[in-house]
């Protein structure tokens, strides 16, 4: 995941290729501008919520499965929860999209 990704999920094409070039092949853009608002609502309900396993996973991080629907079209968007710290006497998650795979894939 990188600075790259994220921004492909968050523009649509034209945005994406206007502010940082043209797309290399096999990238394309999610156009999830008003989806990243809409997370906490997603995270309400989860489809799953599975252990990271992964060998430099943060202890205690896990992976929430969620479903949303982006123009119309159901996705299944997997959402990494890395952490939770207690700010000011509230408590924040620290969430990464890591991408988005609609029926088809």
């Amino acid at each position: 995941m990188n600075v790259r990704h994220l921004r492909l999920n968050y523009y649509n094409k034209a945005d994406f290729e206007k502010l940082f070039g043209t797309m290399r092949q096999g990238e394309h853009a999610h156009n999830l501008q008003d989806k990243m608002i809409s997370l906490p609502n997603a995270l309400k309900h989860p489809l799953a919520i599975v252990v990271n396993l992964a060998p430099n996973a943060t202890p205690g991080s896990v992976v929430a499965i969620t479903d949303m629907n982006v123009n119309g079209k159901k996705v299944v968007v997997p959402i990494l929860i890395e952490s939770i710290k207690t700010v000011d006497n509230a408590d924040i998650d620290s969430h990464l999209v890591l991408t988005v795979y609609d029926s088809n894939d």
